[in-house]
């Protein structure tokens, strides 16, 4: 190769550098008994199966005044606005791939 070539090739890092500057950790409640618990999935096709196994075995440890559970359908966009609002009123939410 000519050392005019070798001039030319410019090397990129394609790491993207994290940002996140708005959102942080909800606190986790003392205690899950009498909780409102939302259940999220994101449409991945074993997801499903995965909250529901998971609220299962929750309910037979913790007693929710209410569970909340909605499916946006497709993983790769936000959830619509409607899910989002039904879930902002849960004390927890478990949100699951289930890939």
């Amino acid at each position: 190769m000519s050392d005019s070539l070798m001039d030319v090739i410019e090397v990129l890092d394609p790491r993207g550098v994290p940002v996140n500057d708005e959102n942080e950790l909800a606190q986790r409640p003392v205690s899950l008994q009498e909780v409102r618990l939302g259940v999220l999935s994101n449409g991945k096709p074993n997801s499903v199966r995965l909250l529901e196994t998971i609220q299962h075995e929750l309910e037979q440890r913790v007693h929710f005044t209410e569970v909340v559970s909605r499916n946006k359908r497709i993983s790769s966009i936000p959830a619509p606005e409607p899910i989002m609002a039904d879930l902002g009123q849960c004390d927890v939410v478990i949100n699951a791939i289930g890939d």
